[in-house]
């Protein structure tokens, strides 16, 4: 995806508003963009990150296991 692409999401996603021009042309240069298939996990809460995730379409499910190893859905994210 181009970095024109990018700037376009950022500065139409409201965490970003107010955000110098050269600031946000900066990130979009950084900005890694990746499709992530059905049931796949890109997050574990119990690792470190440096990481933002923003959902540009689709659904992600937040869960966590119970004590007797279940999933337990805690929310269903929307763009």
């Amino acid at each position: 995806m181009n970095t024109q692409t990018k700037l376009w999401y950022l500065e139409n996603f409201n965490l970003f508003e107010g955000m110098p021009k050269e600031k946000m042309d900066m990130l979009a240069g950084k900005l890694r963009m990746q499709h992530v298939g059905k049931n796949e996990t890109i997050y574990f809460a119990s690792e470190p990150s440096n990481s933002l995730f923003l959902l540009k379409e689709g659904n992600v499910k937040l869960t966590r296991i119970s004590e007797d190893g279940k999933e337990i859905i805690t929310a269903i994210l929307n763009p």
